[in-house]
């Protein structure tokens, strides 16, 4: 059986290869396909697993899955989210902008370093504080052993904020410092990332309120002509070769043939036509399209999935969770990225401790008596 599940807290492709290879490593799940854009997974299993088994799974590497239904989910949650992302985005920026100005105009002076430091230190922790999101995803990954972008900023925000309090301690007690204190650069890595971040979420917040709306062409309800009476019923309980009545200003519920009557449709939702279509007894009617006038009655042909706008939204959400071949050499190479980074850091500290023999040179803490 197939499944779909929403997934939070994902950063980066190598976020989408841990939660691919977590997940197909339960028995009994093959085909574990996970998109980035959308935050969403579809996958096939066997019967006997079980939904609960698959979110553990997806949460014990540091993520949270949500088991969705064959239509789109309900955006009201993400929109709250991009609404919190934008205020702490416009705080942050609110507070980075002096920090850069305050920065740039101390950086080539060692006067007063203690005092600039101390003003740099709270700004910067500021704006940390408002992204802890990064720190907390970040080094839980990495104890995982399973990193991702969250981690490199986590880790580079973190080295430039910690070289900037040592640089100050040691500047306090009386030694001569070299270098910048460095912590714009950990304020700079976290706010222009987070901004990154919000861009990408609301381009998928404006992507699922265009499948919404979609949804949302279909009435709730319709009414049928059955033994001579006419009766209100829920689409969801439509069956096919059922008569619908159609009067104008309603929607087309489902596929059909029109077997009386006439009407003028308005087709623009499915076909993009400015003008309304003549239809008469014989003539094909499609799901999502409204009449403007007359009134018939249409023999369902297609309902549930099977109709044209559950096939136009099915294609749409297909489009977005497929990859082309580059996309997927390029979800391979991000996948081994992060670690490589992360190795080749730690070499170059280790290479530079050893030549040295000095941890501060290698540090390049540039700090002398």
């Amino acid at each position: 059986m197939k499944r779909k599940f929403s997934i939070t807290g994902m950063a980066c492709a190598s976020c989408q290869q841990n939660i691919q290879k977590a997940v197909n490593g339960i028995r009994g799940v093959s085909n574990v396909n996970v998109n980035l854009v959308s935050a969403t997974m579809t996958l096939e299993c066997d019967n006997n697993v079980s939904a609960q088994s698959i979110i553990e799974k997806v949460s014990s590497i540091g993520y949270e899955a949500i088991e969705l239904d064959n239509q789109i989910s309900n955006t009201t949650e993400e929109k709250q989210q991009l609404k919190k992302k934008l205020i702490k985005q416009i705080i942050s920026l609110l507070i980075w902008l002096p920090l850069m100005i305050f920065t740039m105009s101390t950086m080539h002076s060692n006067k007063h370093i203690l005092f600039f430091g101390i003003i740099q230190l709270i700004l910067t922790t500021v704006i940390l504080t408002l992204n802890f999101q990064f720190f907390v995803k970040g080094y839980k990954a990495l104890f995982k052993l399973m990193p991702n972008m969250d981690t490199l900023v986590a880790i580079s925000a973190t080295a430039a904020y910690v070289y900037g309090i040592i640089v100050m301690v040691f500047s306090a007690v009386g030694y001569h410092v070299e270098h910048a204190l460095y912590f714009e650069s950990a304020a700079t890595i976290v706010t222009l990332v987070a901004l990154g971040k919000y861009f990408e979420m609301r381009a998928k917040v404006h992507t699922s309120n265009a499948l919404d709306k979609l949804i949302n062409l279909t009435p709730q309800s319709c009414t049928i002509i059955k033994g001579g009476r006419q009766l209100t019923v829920p689409i969801k309980e439509l069956a096919l070769n059922d008569i619908i009545l159609i009067k104008p200003g309603d929607i087309i519920p489902v596929d059909g043939i029109i077997v009386s009557g006439n009407g003028l449709l308005n087709q623009s939702a499915i076909t993009g036509e400015s003008l309304p279509v003549a239809k008469n007894v014989g003539d094909t009617v499609t799901s999502a399209t409204y009449n403007e006038n007359g009134t018939f009655n249409f023999q369902a042909t297609k309902i549930g999935k099977d109709t044209t706008l559950s096939q136009i939204i099915k294609l749409v959400d297909q489009a977005g969770n497929s990859k082309a071949p580059i996309a997927r050499l390029a979800d391979k190479v991000s996948g081994v990225f992060v670690p490589i980074v992360i190795s080749i850091a730690l070499i170059t500290l280790i290479t530079w401790w050893i030549i040295s023999r000095d941890f501060a040179v290698a540090f390049n803490f540039g700090i002398s008596s």
